[in-house]
């Protein structure tokens, strides 16, 4: 009696040509010189993932960096961004007063200095998932990272 073998396999790829030629075409202005931004968004299983996935494949023997993140839903006291420290700096965020305005500037302008200090050695992607739990302090870092590789440039 023969045996029957299984594989598992992903569905093919397919009717994603536009957003790849978009996504290389902003990889191809950034190692340029030319910062920008791309928003992915879609519904929860829309395949925002999957066509990252297969983005980072086409690239993958190039020199580019590439940092994933994703923000995490708040808690009390929680910066939106907290979850980028370790993946920049290889170790928890430092203890601080959670609820201050200044030290949340303070990680804010550290994280911003570090993500713009890899860009400076090799393009840089930054993939940050779930953008919606971050609110406004996402936003205002990724302006800030934005800008300041525009004057850095």
């Amino acid at each position: 009696m023969p045996r029957l073998r299984r594989f598992a396999t992903e569905p093919r790829f397919v009717g994603r040509r536009g957003e790849l030629l978009a996504l290389d075409e902003r990889r191809a202005a950034a190692a340029a010189g030319f910062p920008g931004l791309v928003l992915v968004e879609g519904a929860k299983g829309s395949g925002k993932s999957r066509l990252l996935d297969e983005w980072k494949a086409t690239f993958r023997h190039e020199p580019v960096r590439m940092i994933e993140s994703v923000v995490r839903e708040p808690m009390f006291g929680d910066l939106p961004f907290e979850g980028l420290w370790p993946t920049l700096f290889g170790s928890d965020p430092p203890p601080a007063n959670r609820s201050s305005a200044t030290d949340g500037r303070h990680w804010q302008h550290a994280i911003v200095q570090r993500l713009v200090a890899l860009a400076d050695d090799q393009p840089l992607v930054l993939a940050v998932s779930d953008l919606h739990w971050g609110e406004h302090g996402i936003w205002s870092l990724l302006d800030m990272v934005i800008t300041r590789a525009f004057h850095a440039g």
